[in-house]
């Protein structure tokens, strides 16, 4: 990158374009949380050609279940707890000997300190506490992320769920007279659904089996680059084609 292009800025000549995005933030990740007032907000970064917002999200009671077993972390002995929260499973440590009711994440409201938490993904994501410093002085000020775009979580999950065609939209405004951006293919709910099982939060609790999650009363074929070409089907002798069966399509 050139030391005069800008994070989201949209860089053209006559035969490229090239999107400058950020991919992190010097504020960092934020979760913030205030059990006087039951707030929840938390910071995203500029994302390609967005600026930088910062979600409120619902206040959610989290139902655990305690387990009898317990370990060793960082010199505190901690007890196990498990739960299901927005459609992904965890595994947590926690002490009461820190009788404080917060975690990593959005994880909370076990009676202590959750010490080392378990994302239980395809690859499982691990976070635990090497050095715990209790009591101890903190002079930080924790204060709630800030930006000028807010969006309430609702919003922001059918921002990301239809992702692909607020950015083609948001393109196509910035680059007038500059040709167009289409879509790839016609977005699904059966793709927006696969796509969010590799998220840790996978469902929402105003969600129902008849919420529709793709953006509603697009004409998606209009978006599609009318010139495609189609991929051919690949010859029978193949060794790595298999037919599908004549009853089944493809989403």
């Amino acid at each position: 990158m050139d030391k005069e292009s800008k994070i989201g800025e949209i860089k053209n000549d006559s035969k490229n374009v090239a999107l400058v995005a950020a991919t992190s933030s010097e504020k960092g990740k934020m979760i913030y949380r205030n059990f006087k007032t039951k707030e929840i907000n938390y910071n995203e970064f500029k994302l390609a050609i967005f600026p930088p917002y910062v979600v409120n999200d619902n206040w959610v009671e989290i139902q655990w279940n305690l387990i009898n077993e317990t370990k060793i972390i960082a010199g505190y002995k901690t007890k196990k707890a498990t739960t299901t929260f927005r459609g992904t499973k965890y595994t947590v440590w926690y002490t009461d000997e820190i009788p404080l009711p917060y975690g990593p994440h959005k994880l909370f409201g076990l009676p202590g300190l959750i010490l080392e938490s378990i994302t239980h993904l395809d690859n499982d994501i691990i976070f635990t506490a090497n050095i715990v410093c209790y009591p101890c002085e903190n002079n930080q000020l924790i204060e709630k992320p800030k930006e000028i775009v807010i969006k309430s979580i609702e919003e922001e999950v059918e921002f990301k769920d239809n992702f692909q065609y607020y950015f083609n939209t948001e393109f196509n405004n910035q680059m007038k007279d500059q040709g167009i951006l289409y879509m790839d293919e016609i977005p699904t709910e059966k793709k927006i659904q696969k796509k969010r099982q590799i998220l840790t939060e996978k469902i929402y609790e105003w969600e129902t089996k008849d919420t529709k999650r793709l953006k509603q009363g697009i004409d998606y074929k209009k978006l599609l680059d009318p010139n495609r070409k189609k991929e051919k089907p690949k010859p029978a002798n193949d060794l790595y084609y298999r037919p599908e069966p004549m009853n089944t399509q493809r989403f």
